[in-house]
């Protein structure tokens, strides 16, 4: 019982010290009067695992699929898109959306892009857009051809999951074998493995409800822009431990679906929670400040002129009353 429970203490010093490149990039541009959004996702199986010497399996098959949605074809999901967009902010609007979706059988990928409208309020000589909707979730399925695209992960991987779920904590003769579940590189009971993962939805991104003024902020002074940036998604991992008197090997599952977002903002932007302020792209107040310079400069450069000639003048005159 000893070596088992050093065993699980070492598996989860690992597993919170191991970094994974899986991830999907979620990145906002801030356009004139939109905002352009393009969104990589992938759901990752078998990522190699340092708990397990740098292997891992998959938990199951996926189909294997490619669909290519743009224009007319891609109004249904468009229509979506809206919806779930409007759940945040009831103006906004998604217009020009693309969408890539495949499977090699053991992952998923995709490629989303569309602009945001109906999200900007002019005032004056600035803009204020409402960032609200970046955490969005479509609500339940999306289907191509009966293939499911949004809940890929219960649709597909669930059954197997709850297969391994069911496999008792420990065994013991005529080998002993410790099994383990994490969750976010957190120790998860087998017993929720599976009410964890039912609603696991592929286009939900409501980890990113934080407001916007507290995601880390980077400044990039050769763009003129601010980025600010965070990270969600979840990582399941299934560990098998195997005990011997030669040594204790241990057999990796995994399922990780990371996500990256970025925000590019103007290097001017003014962020308050979800709205920010920026200098409208028709504002007078620069050409105003513009303006008043050069008007200074000029009447600078007449009052120098002025008054040297008005020296001239004197120092003329008083040339003439010499002479006399």
């Amino acid at each position: 019982m000893g070596k088992l429970v050093v065993a699980i203490a070492l598996l989860f010093l690992i597993l919170t010290t191991l970094a994974t490149t899986s991830h999907a990039d979620y990145n906002v541009k801030i356009l004139r009067n939109s905002a352009q959004v393009s969104i990589a996702g992938d759901l990752l199986q078998g990522v190699p695992s340092s708990a397990a010497n740098n292997t891992a399996e998959p938990f199951g098959t996926i189909p294997v699929f490619f669909f290519h949605f743009t224009g007319e074809n891609a109004s249904l999901f468009s229509n979506n898109l809206t919806l779930a967009l409007r759940q945040r902010n009831t103006g906004a609007s998604a217009e020009q959306v693309t969408l890539d979706s495949s499977s090699n059988g053991t992952n998923y990928h995709y490629l989303l892009n569309f602009n945001v409208d109906g999200i900007f309020s002019g005032q004056s000589d600035v803009d204020t857009i409402d960032m609200s909707w970046k955490s969005f979730a479509i609500a339940g399925d999306f289907k191509q051809n009966g293939t499911s695209l949004n809940a890929v992960l219960p649709a597909y991987l669930l059954s197997s999951l709850n297969l391994y779920a069911q496999l008792p904590a420990n065994s013991g003769q005529p080998r002993q074998i410790a099994r383990q579940w994490y969750w976010n590189r957190f120790i998860l009971q087998r017993g929720i493995v599976v009410s964890t993962m039912q609603d696991q939805l592929m286009f939900n991104y409501t980890g990113l409800n934080a407001p916007l003024q507290s995601w880390t902020a980077t400044p990039d002074t050769a763009s003129h822009t601010v980025r600010y940036r965070m990270m969600t998604g979840f990582n399941l991992t299934y560990i098998e431990t195997f005990f011997d008197p030669e040594g204790n090997a241990n057999f990796a599952r995994d399922i990780i679906y990371k996500i990256t977002a970025t925000v590019d903002l103007p290097w001017n932007s003014v962020v308050t929670n979800n709205s920010v302020m920026v200098e409208s792209p028709t504002a007078l107040g620069p050409f105003v400040m513009l303006s008043i310079i050069i008007s200074t400069i000029v009447i600078l450069a007449l009052v120098v002129l002025a008054e040297r000639r008005f020296t001239m003048l004197q120092t003329v005159q008083r040339g003439k009353k010499t002479k006399r």
